[in-house]
């Protein structure tokens, strides 16, 4: 049974779709691991080539196989505008427990690729510790 932290550092994007007209959007990613959530930072201004360098830790429970990350752009007066999505693979991390620096490809809404998520993970199991027996001591 797999259960530990996973730690996330979410690096930025590249290429990712400017969904502003006359100006560079304000990129925020909501990353969700089983049931927890959290959300980036806006990188405000920074379009299609946003850099957040943040880190987030999830509780990796049995069973979980991926971690989903959601682009957004932040909107003032407007409801944020959906960029894309990118689905992280954590077999490779989960049996490795370190997986460096990657690129996700940024899946729009019509399906197609556009830009690339970069993602660093870490995984950290939980020991378990068994006392049989007392000690007197």
């Amino acid at each position: 049974m797999v259960k530990g932290a996973l730690e996330v550092h979410l690096r930025g994007a590249t290429g990712i779709k400017n969904t502003d007209f006359l100006k560079k959007c304000d990129p925020y990613a909501i990353l969700t691991c089983w049931r927890q959530s959290f959300q980036s930072t806006t990188a405000k201004r920074q379009g299609s080539n946003p850099i957040w360098n943040q880190k987030f830790l999830f509780v990796v429970e049995d069973g979980v196989s991926e971690l989903f990350i959601k682009l957004y752009d932040e909107d003032r007066f407007t409801g944020d505008d959906f960029i894309g999505s990118a689905k992280v693979p954590l077999n490779r991390v989960l049996s490795e427990l370190d997986h460096p620096l990657a690129s996700y490809n940024v899946i729009r809404p019509s399906g197609k690729v556009k830009g690339e998520v970069m993602v660093a993970l870490k995984f950290t199991p939980k020991v378990r510790r068994h006392y049989r027996g007392s000690h007197s001591f």
